[in-house]
C-alpha cells in the first residue's frame, strides 16, 4: 500500500505536521521509533516562559491527533529515506507520495564532559533530570536532603568545540533562569547560582523573565565557567570557577550541580543524507535548501523538514515550522484542497446524480469480495470519501481498480450499482 505522506518521527513537530495536513484532506502517517508520541516534551515539567504545563500541551495535541484520520506506527524507527519511501530498521519499505523529516535532536551525553563528574559524582544532575524530578514532585540530593546551594551551569554540550558542538543550542539559557525559579519555589532559603558565558534572552516574555528571577527571586548570576567539580568528605560537591567580570577566581561548595546539556544532531541524519542526498550544516543538523524563503524544503523534491531536525529551536518556533512545511509539502503536490473549488462543484455534482454514493454503510461486503475473487482490493466506501473530499488523483486509483464486473453489487445490503457508478464518475471527470 503507497501511503501518501509519511512523517519521520512523533514529536512536537511530527504531530503537528500529521495535524495540518488531515486538516487539508490528505492522510498522512506517523512512524515513531519510540513506544509512544511526543518526544522530548514528554519529559518536560513547565514551558518557559508562560510556565505552562508541558502535559497539558502535549494532551491537547493528542486529542487533536484521535479526533483525525491519521495512520500511527509507533516502536518503528525510519533507517533510510528517499523522496517515494521510508525503510524501516526491521526491513520493512513504505511507499508514500513525500517525506516529512521531523526526527528531532539529540540532548547532548554530559559525561563527555568528564571534568564535571555526571555518572560518577552524586549531586550532579542534567536539566534533563531535573524536569523529570519535577515532574515527580522530588527533587532532593541524592542522600534525600534538601540543598542548601545549588548551581546551575550554561553551555554544556554548546559552544564548545572541545566536543565538537560549536553551535548554539539557544534554550539553555532560558532553561536555566526557568529552573533556578522553580527550584527557588521549592526551596525558598537556598542560594541559587547560574553561572554563564553570555546570557542570550532571544524570544518574548524571556529577558523579563530573566529579570524577574534576580529581582523577584534573588538568583545570582556569575559570568565565568566552571572548570571542574569534585566531591567533599560531607556528599556535596566542590567547584572552581572564574568570575570573568571582576577577574577573580572562585571556589564553592554546593549541594546539587544543574548541567544545562544542549541539542546535538541525530546521528541517523547521516543515514538520511547519504540514502536522499540531502545535505548537513557543519553541526549535524539537516541544512535546508535555503535559511529564508525554503526553510522547510529539503533542496530534494518530495522531502521537507520541520522542528529541530534543522536546528534548535523553542516549542513555538517548532509548531510553526510545522505548519510551514505543509504548506511547501501542499504546493509541491498540488493539492490545496480547501481552495480548488473546481473539484468540489464536481462533487457536488456527481453526489446529487448519484445518491446511491451516499448510502454505503461502510460494511466492507464490496472489498470482501473483490479480494475473494482474486480480483482487486476495490473500496466503495473509500471511492464515497475521495469524491466527497475532491480528491480525485485517489478517485482515479480507486476507479482503476473496479472492473465493472458487477459481483459487489449481489452482497451489498443496499444493493448499490458500483458499475453505474464508476460510470459516472468517469463521465464526469473524463479518463485518467
Amino acid at each position: 500500500m503507497k501511503r501518501e505522506v509519511i512523517i519521520v518521527g512523533g514529536g512536537v513537530a511530527g504531530i503537528q505536521t500529521a495535524l495540518r495536513l488531515a486538516d487539508r484532506g490528505i492522510r498522512p502517517t506517523i512512524v515513531e521509533k519510540e513506544p509512544d508520541l511526543g518526544g522530548k516534551l514528554r519529559g518536560w515539567y513547565h514551558l518557559f516562559p508562560s510556565l505552562t504545563p508541558a502535559s497539558e500541551v502535549l494532551s491537547e495535541l493528542r486529542r487533536r491527533l484521535a479526533a483525525r484520520d491519521v495512520e500511527v506506527m509507533t516502536s518503528a524507527e525510519a533507517v533510510s529515506i528517499t523522496p517515494g519511501s521510508v525503510t524501516l530498521a526491521d526491513g520493512r519499505t513504505l511507499e508514500c507520495g513525500s517525506v516529512v523529516v521531523c526526527s528531532g535532536f539529540t540532548l547532548f551525553d554530559a559525561r563527555l564532559k568528564e571534568e564535571y563528574g555526571y555518572g560518577v559524582y552524586d549531586n550532579v544532575f542534567t536539566s534533563a533530570d531535573i524536569e523529570r524530578m519535577l515532574n515527580e514532585g522530588n527533587v532532593t540530593t541524592s542522600s534525600g536532603r534538601r540543598p542548601r546551594r545549588i548551581a546551575l551551569l550554561h553551555c554544556v554540550g554548546s559552544r564548545d568545540e572541545k566536543v565538537c558542538q560549536a553551535h548554539c543550542s539557544r534554550v539553555c539559557c532560558i532553561t536555566g533562569v526557568k529552573q533556578a525559579m522553580e527550584l527557588k519555589r521549592l526551596f525558598p532559603d537556598a542560594d541559587v547560582f547560574n553561572f554563564y558565558m553570555d546570557i542570550r534572552m532571544f524570544g518574548p516574555g524571556y529577558e523579563e523573565m530573566y529579570r524577574e528571577a534576580q529581582q523577584n527571586y534573588n538568583i545570582h548570576f556569575v559570568r565565568g565557567r566552571i572548570s571542574e567539580a569534585s566531591p567533599t568528605y560531607d556528599g556535596r560537591l566542590q567547584i572552581k570557577a572564574e568570575d570573568t567580570l571582576t577577574g577573580r577566581p572562585l571556589r564553592m561548595s554546593v549541594d546539587m550541580l544543574v548541567l544545562l546539556v544542549g541539542m546535538r544532531a541525530n546521528d541517523s541524519n547521516a543515514d538520511f543524507a547519504a540514502s536522499a542526498g540531502l545535505r548537513q550544516a557543519p553541526s549535524g543538523f539537516m541544512e535546508p535548501q535555503d535559511l529564508f524563503l525554503n526553510s522547510a524544503r529539503s533542496g530534494v523534491d518530495g522531502i521537507f523538514y520541520a522542528g529541530t531536525v534543522t536546528a534548535p529551536k523553542n516549542i513555538g518556533e517548532t509548531l510553526n515550522e510545522a505548519d510551514a512545511a505543509v504548506e511547501a509539502l501542499t504546493a509541491y503536490l498540488g493539492r490545496v484542497i480547501d481552495i480548488d473549488r473546481n473539484n468540489l462543484r464536481k462533487s457536488d455534482e456527481i453526489l446529487r446524480e448519484m445518491p446511491e454514493l451516499q448510502t454505503c454503510i461502510g460494511c466492507g461486503g464490496c472489498t470482501a469480495t473483490c479480494t475473494a475473487g482474486n480480483l482487486t482490493d476495490f473500496n466503495f466506501r473509500k471511492l464515497h470519501t475521495l469524491v466527497r473530499r475532491g480528491e480525485y488523483q485517489g478517485v482515479y486509483e480507486q476507479m482503476n481498480k473496479c472492473m465493472l464486473c458487477g459481483k459487489c453489487r449481489l452482497v451489498c445490503p443496499r444493493g448499490i450499482n458500483t458499475r453505474a457508478v464508476v460510470m459516472l464518475i468517469k463521465r464526469k471527470l473524463g479518463d485518467f
